[in-house]
């Protein structure tokens, strides 16, 4: 019984999770390279 709870459980969050990734925008194109390079450069 405490499996197929932990198991709904398990289910119920990896739908919260895809809600959130599907309302998410995806971030532009370089971003991470801008992102690194402005926190080594800010130090």
């Amino acid at each position: 019984m405490e499996e197929l709870a932990w198991k709904q459980r398990i289910k119920r969050k990896v739908r919260e999770w895809r809600s959130i990734l599907e309302r998410t925008k995806p971030s532009k194109k370089g971003f991470s390279v801008e992102s690194v390079r402005e926190d080594r450069d800010s130090r």
